[in-house]
């Protein structure tokens, strides 16, 4: 079974398998956010979590927009783009310090479209939410992480693959073929990328047993 899209072909199990990527992408993004703004902090309830877990401010909601690389809501740049029509900034460095102030901001701003996002996606109320639910996004943040990293670990794998020993060793035998492929490329296991995205897991999995364990203890 295949889809088309403007001139693109693409079978079912492509499909299929893009929106899980695309949902662990999403897993793994909003876990991100709401690890960061949890962090450093003790909670002793509920009702702690969900003051921490309220924006600080409005700008964030809705679209954001790339500006050679400055991420920034669309509502901000609207804004600066008023003032300079209207005349109220006539200067280059009264538009690069609305730049630093985004660019400082970013992480403030970004919580408050990750927060409508996390409310959205899985089904919570903000009045409602329990240190439970928090557990359960950081669950599907670590489980997201582990999963994408596996598949870099497994890629990785493939580079030491036969295949790819074509060229190494040529006049010798397959054992001399593998032998003159480490010697050049080193053994898999260690591999400084491989060693680094193997340490990567056991990180990002201490980050979310540490949060797991702050605040398990609330009901």
């Amino acid at each position: 079974e295949i889809y088309t899209y403007q001139s693109c072909i693409i079978t079912n199990h492509s499909l299929r398998r893009g929106l899980q990527l695309y949902e662990i992408i999403i897993h793994k993004f909003l876990g991100n956010s709401i690890i960061k703004r949890l962090e450093k902090t003790h909670f002793h309830s509920n009702e702690e979590i969900r003051q921490r877990l309220v924006p600080d401010t409005n700008p964030g909601l809705g679209e954001w927009l790339d500006l050679s690389g400055l991420i920034a809501p669309k509502s901000e740049i609207d804004t600066l783009l008023n003032r300079i029509e209207s005349g109220e900034i006539t200067r280059l460095q009264e538009i690069n310090e609305v730049f630093a102030r985004l660019h400082h901001d970013y992480y403030v701003n970004e919580w408050t479209w990750a927060w409508d996002k996390i409310l959205s996606f899985y089904q919570l109320d903000a009045e409602t939410v329990t240190a439970a639910d928090v557990i359960h996004i950081v669950k599907k943040w670590e489980e997201s992480v582990v999963s994408l990293d596996e598949m870099i670990y497994c890629d990785a794998r493939k580079e030491f693959s036969l295949s790819f020993k074509t060229g190494f060793g040529a006049d010798g035998n397959i054992q001399e073929k593998a032998l003159d492929f480490e010697y050049v490329r080193g053994a898999f296991d260690n591999n400084p990328f491989v060693t680094a995205t193997l340490r990567h897991i056991e990180v990002k999995k201490a980050l979310g047993a540490e949060l797991i364990e702050r605040i398990s203890h609330i009901q």
